[in-house]
């Protein structure tokens, strides 16, 4: 997937969208096989057809990146079918004729506002739009519960639960949806089995210094290092600008180094470790020493303390 830039600059338009990111699945691997020209040539065949059926589908192809393609429809049931006809056509494509090699592409879709600016679309509907193809499978077109509500009653009919996930830069748990477009290979569930959470951490509560935080599903990623604009401030010369980062995600805590001396996790019952550009799971309650692998005295201790979860 390309790099999206989540940020929005100042805008020329605010605009009501239906953004949809649609990736070839495997390009990488063409490229290996058929060599960098002919890889080309099979990969701008399929973004053509792609960018046919988008077209006749009333929407607007806004950027072909790479092997992807950005599009933009007004309303969410347009992109829906656009979407359909692009899995179907694109698959039948090397049946047809069409193509010269057979093609899969995997679909993400969002609808909400986005920034137009004379540099670009921004906004985090765009963002989201991309991580959600970046999640789907060959063959499939995944959204968020809120694009779903946008849909009318007979194609929010043709979807099934997909997963419940912590997107990053977005706040909260997410729960995705997949869009079907073939029912004769995939029955069509009648409703959504409840969901049972495992039992793990509910959240990590962190603290410097007289200053506490909590890491959770509201606020599930946070850094940690000198720079005042991480979310944890740290202080001392053995600590990073960007030092270490923590994420919550589904009942699970996780740090990652990415620092110059290292970060060591220090549970209180015993077992440390040592992580330099890695990343460990943490539970219990202890200290987080960023800059361990420097002078002692110029590390920063974070204290932490895992808060349990229990079943719903």
């Amino acid at each position: 997937m390309a790099e999206v830039d989540e940020r929005t600059p100042a805008g020329d338009t605010t605009e009501l969208k239906t953004v949809l990111f649609a990736d070839v699945v495997d390009s990488t691997r063409l490229y290996d096989e058929k060599g960098d020209d002919v890889a080309r040539r099979l990969l701008m065949q399929c973004l053509d057809l792609m960018t046919k059926v988008v077209v006749d589908g009333n929407g607007v192809v806004e950027e072909r990146i790479g092997d992807e393609l950005l599009c933009t429809f007004d309303d969410a049931d347009t992109a829906t079918q656009a979407a359909s006809d692009l899995q179907q056509r694109v698959e039948g494509g090397y049946d047809s004729g069409v193509l010269d090699c057979a093609m899969r592409v995997r679909v993400g879709m969002e609808h909400g506002p986005i920034e137009r600016t004379s540099v670009g679309l921004f906004g985090a509907t765009i963002y989201t739009a991309a991580r959600l193809a970046s999640l789907a499978k060959a063959g499939q077109i995944l959204t968020t519960k809120a694009t779903l509500d946008q849909l009318g009653p007979i194609r929010r009919r043709m979807e099934r639960y997909f997963d419940t996930v912590v997107l990053k830069g977005i706040a909260g748990e997410q729960d995705l949806h997949e869009l079907l477009w073939d029912t004769s290979l995939t029955v069509v569930p009648t409703g959504r089995p409840r969901r049972s959470r495992a039992v793990g951490t509910a959240a990590i509560e962190l603290s410097y210094r007289g200053r506490s935080l909590r890491v959770d599903a509201e606020q599930p990623h946070i850094t940690m290092g000198r720079d005042s604009h991480c979310t944890l401030s740290l202080e001392g010369s053995a600590v990073s600008r960007l030092h270490a980062r923590v994420t919550w995600n589904r009942g699970t805590v996780r740090v990652e180094d990415v620092s110059t001396n290292g970060t060591c996790i220090e549970p209180e019952d015993g077992g440390s470790c040592t992580l330099h550009h890695d990343q460990e799971q943490i539970t219990g309650q202890g200290v987080i020493r960023c800059g361990c692998l420097g002078p002692e005295e110029e590390a920063a201790l974070v204290s932490y303390r895992c808060v349990p979860g229990e079943d719903d």
